[in-house]
């Protein structure tokens, strides 16, 4: 039994900082959510409360050419919310990447 042998698993890349950028936090009513990054492929975008209760989600088919998505949170308490991103492989499904940002939203 060596380990240096064993399969290596639950080893996703994490997006650097210069690839996903999330503004303003604190947000009072719009969050932008900026990616910046050349690899093509399937994004999904996850909006969970503290609880972990799915807020707003969206997949998005992402070309490597930059896309801003604009999110209107002013109708959410103030509290803290978590924004997970998930890249997958658009021939493979497979996941390449993620992230989570803590979003503080204030009134």
């Amino acid at each position: 039994y060596k380990v240096e042998n064993q399969p290596e698993v639950n080893l996703i890349a994490s997006f650097l900082p210069d690839e996903i950028r999330v503004y303003p936090n604190p947000v009072k009513n719009i969050l932008d959510i900026n990616i910046l990054h050349a690899n093509k492929g399937k994004h999904q975008i996850e909006l969970l409360d503290g609880k972990g209760n799915k807020i707003k989600a969206v997949q998005l088919n992402y070309t490597g050419m930059g896309a801003l998505e604009n999110w209107n949170l002013s109708g959410l308490p103030a509290c803290q919310y978590f924004l997970n991103i998930r890249q997958t492989d658009a021939v493979t499904g497979k996941l390449v990447k993620k992230g989570a940002y803590k979003i503080v939203k204030i009134n």
